[in-house]
């Protein structure tokens, strides 16, 4: 705790006056790229009510929002007007529909399910270092979904990589094979 305390005290003497400014400018909605993001949300909306169940196909976010009168007002001079949703949630509902966004939430919601039936099934077999491995990747998983809160990347390669290595620890932590050490 002492050497949380020092860093934290640390971190405020070095990390310059700007970036605090800047990190509490994130809701100000004068900034210029917070608005812009903003508007993708205001966009997707609009458009989700126009096709709720089937979307609009995948990908098409870009194309939808160029479209839209207010990516005039956001973009700037001599930029395209096509611009990602910065979110794949909202490329998935926009894309494929609230079934869709359902079915890639169900994906998401069984992948971290099954990391956390490996950790206990491994915990529970007394393997230690496989519960640890277990744990590290379903951490990293969270992550994962954290970020993609602000990229848009349906395919993109860590959550791809993770989900299968979601199945993978599952059916490890069933029984020896797959190289860990079983404690008995």
């Amino acid at each position: 705790l002492a050497s949380l305390g020092m860093a934290a005290v640390l971190a405020l003497l070095v990390i310059p006056a700007s970036y605090w400014e800047r990190q509490m400018s994130v809701a100000d909605t004068s900034d210029p790229s917070i608005s812009r993001r903003a508007s993708y949300l205001v966009v997707a909306w609009e458009r989700l009510l126009e096709r709720p169940v089937l979307g609009w196909g995948p990908g098409t976010f870009p194309l939808l929002y160029e479209a839209d009168p207010i990516s005039k007002v956001h973009t700037r001079e001599g930029r395209s007007r096509k611009r990602p949703a910065h979110n794949t949630y909202v490329e998935v509902v926009i894309g494929m529909g609230l079934p869709g966004l359902l079915l890639f939430l169900t994906l998401l919601v069984v992948a971290m399910r099954d990391f956390r039936r490996a950790w206990r099934r491994s915990r529970d077999r007394g393997d230690e270092d496989g519960a640890d491995l277990i744990a590290a990747y379903a951490l990293a998983f969270a992550a994962v979904l954290l970020f993609l809160l602000m990229f848009s990347d349906i395919y993109q390669k860590y959550l791809l990589l993770v989900l299968a290595v979601s199945q993978v620890a599952v059916r490890c932590s069933a029984g020896p094979g797959c190289g860990g050490r079983v404690a008995g």
